[in-house]
């Protein structure tokens, strides 16, 4: 019993595997043309592969930065979640390992959510026949200038109209130039052909002519 095939059953129902039954048909029946399912045998295979502590530690972080995101939490109400994770279950691991305050909430909306979201928008782009154009210039609470930019496009994954953040680019004083070099820059960088361009949405009518 200590042979390689018993190991590695073992080591499979270790790893909480399925039994799979599988019918062979009798031999001797088999070759007068008929088959019988009479004969079982009982195979072991692996579930999919279980992820480690680590990720499912991001995992759970991940979940909770796109539910604070999506209800609208500030980062800082998110100070105290790790705490009261493990309050509410102190026999789990994830919720001990559980980090969430405001840097670390920040880091993931803007280096590892926003990148993802950024990269889905621009291959949907990339398959629309043509797409709008809208943008704003405003002040931010930092009193900086900054330039929102959404595109609106016809989904092929959501097969209907969708209206979605782009990016937003900061600078100081934008006369129209500049703000028609950052948007035509940001589409060469991402490689969305600006041919596909059907229309700009006007928020200041005189701005948006001298873009156009």
């Amino acid at each position: 019993m200590n042979n390689k095939k018993h190991r590695d059953s073992l080591k499979l129902i270790k790893e909480n595997s399925t039994f799979i039954v599988q019918t062979e048909p009798n031999h001797a029946q088999a070759e007068s043309g008929y088959a019988s399912s009479n004969n079982s045998m009982i195979t072991l295979a692996p579930q999919t592969k279980n992820i480690n502590f680590s990720d499912q530690v991001t995992s759970a972080e991940t979940l909770w930065t796109m539910n604070a995101a999506r209800q609208g939490y500030s980062y800082l109400s998110c100070d105290e979640s790790g705490d009261l994770f493990r309050r509410m279950f102190p026999d789990s691991q994830i919720a001990h390992e559980l980090k969430m305050e405001r840097t670390k909430l920040s880091y993931v909306v803007s280096h590892d959510l926003e990148p993802f979201f950024h990269r889905n928008l621009v291959e949907d782009i990339k398959q629309c026949e043509r797409f709008v154009l809208c943008f704003d210039e405003q002040k931010n609470h930092q009193n900086n200038k900054q330039l929102d930019i959404f595109l609106k496009h016809w989904s092929m994954k959501n097969q209907g109209v969708v209206a979605r953040y782009y990016k937003s680019v900061l600078h100081g004083h934008a006369p129209a130039h500049i703000i028609r070099d950052s948007i035509v820059n940001s589409f060469r960088t991402d490689g969305i052909d600006i041919k596909r361009l059907l229309m700009i949405g006007r928020d200041n009518p005189n701005v948006n002519k001298t873009v156009e």
